[in-house]
């Protein structure tokens, strides 16, 4: 005797829904694999892991705070970035070619495995985009406070050119961005004063780029807090103290240093800063003392040990320049 099995009707509903998203899901994945229209310039899909396929050189620009959220008085660090989109792309084409390669796979069987096309010769050519000039020149960054209803108000706030912008101007760019460094000063945010603001970076693209190009943009938000104690301040003095030290103003820098330990014993860096201002001014004694007392009192596997090994080295080179 058969028994016939008998399933709830609910069951056999959800089973047939279930078959028909994966079906579904199976042939959407299969037209975005052979899909070849262009993801927008400002997409977050478009950021180089898609199946974009335009070499054509057109600049990006790209910025960055290295920290958002600072103390009044603190430097803020904005570093921008100006990328060629089309160059990036075919390096990234090339990159995949290489990857078929080294795996020994067919380039066109894995093209249609990954759901992304296989590239042309044509695009694994990196073209680069040509500047008529340094594009360091054409940036321009303003700050606007932002209000509770959303409001912007612009402040008076310079951004200066930070560390290596000194080097040589770069007339093209090809796979890898050009990269340089913005900061507000220390007594910038000191007359900001707390509060939420928006910091506008700006590449002017007139006379800079030829064709067609309009003028790039890019907004940061940041937020400016007063201290309120002592860890704070002490973070504010050492970063000032860094910021100091980057131009060459040891005198200055040695004070903020000094300024961030006496707030709290705890702020390593500041030690570095600190022994590298007397180790300039020529007083390798003072510095070998102050990477003593940090050798004494910070944790050997802090940040890994490595800090511990690179500053034990550097109390061996300043015993034996004594």
């Amino acid at each position: 005797m058969i028994r016939t099995i008998r399933f709830p009707v609910w069951i056999l509903l959800g089973l047939s829904v279930v078959l028909g998203l994966a079906i579904l899901a199976a042939l959407l994945l299969r037209m975005s694999g052979d899909s070849r229209e262009k993801i927008p310039a400002d997409s977050p899909a478009g950021d180089f892991t898609t199946a974009e396929m335009d070499v054509t050189p057109r600049p990006d620009l790209r910025a960055r705070l290295r920290e958002t959220h600072l103390w009044v008085g603190e430097p803020a660090i904005i570093s921008v970035r100006l990328r060629n989109r089309g160059a990036m792309t075919a390096a990234r084409n090339l990159d995949r070619l290489a990857q078929y390669t080294v795996l020994g796979t067919d380039p066109a069987a894995e093209a249609r495995r990954s759901g992304l096309p296989l590239p042309s010769e044509n695009e694994t050519r990196i073209r680069p985009l040509i500047l008529n000039g340094d594009w360091r020149a054409h940036i321009r960054i303003s700050v606007a406070r932002l209000s509770d209803i959303g409001s912007r108000e612009l402040v008076e706030a310079d951004a200066v050119p930070f560390g290596a912008n000194s080097l040589e101007v770069q007339r093209t760019v090809g796979a890898v961005p050009l990269a340089a460094t913005w900061i507000l000063e220390p007594v910038t945010t000191l007359r900001m004063g707390p509060g939420r603001y928006q910091l506008s970076v700006k590449l002017t693209a007139e006379h800079l780029l030829s064709g067609e190009f309009k003028d790039l943009k890019t907004k940061l938000d940041m937020t400016l807090t007063e201290p309120s104690g002592p860890a704070d301040q002490a973070r504010i003095e050492q970063n000032a103290a860094f910021y100091l030290l980057s131009r060459s103003k040891y005198e200055a820098a040695l004070e903020r240093a000094l300024k961030a330990i006496s707030f709290n014993p705890s702020q390593y860096p500041a030690y570095w800063y600190a022994a590298e201002c007397y180790r300039v001014m020529n007083r390798p004694e003072k510095a070998a003392d102050i990477i003593r007392t940090l050798l004494d009192r910070m944790p050997p596997e802090l940040y890994g040990g490595d800090f511990h090994t690179v500053a034990q080295r550097r109390l061996e080179q300043l015993t034996e320049a004594r």
